[in-house]
């Protein structure tokens, strides 16, 4: 991904994709940040 997007620091997601397990591989892999957007309720 960071070959296709070079300047990609931040990936914003719902709150489906909750869990450090997934924050934690992007960071290491991609070199980016995950930010898990809940819905107001």
């Amino acid at each position: 991904m960071r070959f296709k997007f070079s300047r990609l620091a931040k990936i914003i997601a719902d709150g489906g994709y909750r869990g450090k397990l997934l924050s934690d591989t992007l960071k290491a892999t991609q070199g980016c940040e995950l930010e898990v957007v809940l819905r107001p309720d």
